[in-house]
């Protein structure tokens, strides 16, 4: 089990993060204009942090999620990983993948159909090297996240929704990373399998130390994962602090209408 106690200094920081994209113009003669994805970010994550990235479709979280994790470059602005500079040009960046574990929305689009569970959940382990008796690492993982025996030598359409997510949670953390990022990892899922795997990433997170960061445009799952909150709008971060506080009292116009709108889980 690792430290849960904050060390000195963040785990992961961003300053001044900024992404543009070039559209093209749609007229024979027209000139390209440029669209702001993301534009003076900064971010910093303590060790042992939870923080939630929130905001409606649009607003910048995915763009934000990509340049913390070295899948796409920066206009402007760099993104440091316990000190180290994460360049998306550079080799790879195997040193950080050996660190981190992303858990998407559908994990079922990422899973090769022709593919065990057992070798899916194995991927990490090879890509990263990692030394140990992977089979036992992975059998250990799937039985951590209440998954059935034998699921290791069965396929990804043997298994509900909610089951399949919980696999990607194991292939996220089989490899034992420092931070686990959760990108709207409960939005497919029924409100009742919702709520045990939001307990589930609590659980884990406490368990092995984690850092975490959950982005989502669903604020009912905040108070179930996260310590801090940053809202996003418009590729910005319009209103950030603890979880208790922006949800008795939030500042931005914006930010009270998410919290007005949000449903309750139970």
């Amino acid at each position: 089990m690792r430290n849960h106690t904050l060390n000195e200094g963040p785990l992961i920081e961003a300053k001044g993060l900024c992404k543009y994209y070039r559209v093209p113009s749609t007229s024979l003669f027209g000139k390209a204009t440029i669209s702001r994805a993301l534009e003076t970010v900064d971010v910093a994550v303590q060790r042992g942090e939870s923080v939630a990235v929130v905001g409606e479709s649009g607003s910048g979280k995915s763009t934000l999620l990509k340049l913390l994790l070295g899948l796409s470059r920066p206009s402007e602005g760099e993104v440091r990983f316990d000190g180290m500079l994460v360049d998306s040009t550079s080799d790879r960046l195997l040193w950080l993948r050996r660190r981190t574990g992303i858990v998407f929305q559908d994990p079922y689009s990422s899973f090769n159909p022709r593919r065990t569970i057992g070798q899916t959940v194995a991927e990490p382990l090879i890509a990263t090297q990692a030394p140990g008796d992977h089979r036992a690492a992975v059998v250990s993982m799937l039985d951590r996240l209440e998954l059935p025996a034998g699921s290791a030598d069965r396929y990804p359409h043997e298994f509900s929704g909610g089951q399949r997510q919980r696999i990607a949670l194991a292939r996220a953390l089989v490899h034992g990373p420092e931070l686990l990022v959760a990108d709207e990892p409960v939005s497919a899922l029924d409100v009742l399998v919702r709520g045990r795997l939001l307990d589930l990433l609590s659980e884990l997170r406490d368990e092995l130390g984690l850092t975490l960061i959950t982005v989502t445009h669903d604020l009912a799952v905040v108070p179930r994962v996260a310590d801090r909150i940053a809202v996003m709008q418009d590729g910005k971060i319009v209103e950030r602090g603890d979880v208790d506080t922006i949800f008795s009292n939030p500042k931005e116009l914006y930010t009270r209408e998410l919290i007005e709108a949000l449903p309750r889980l139970p």
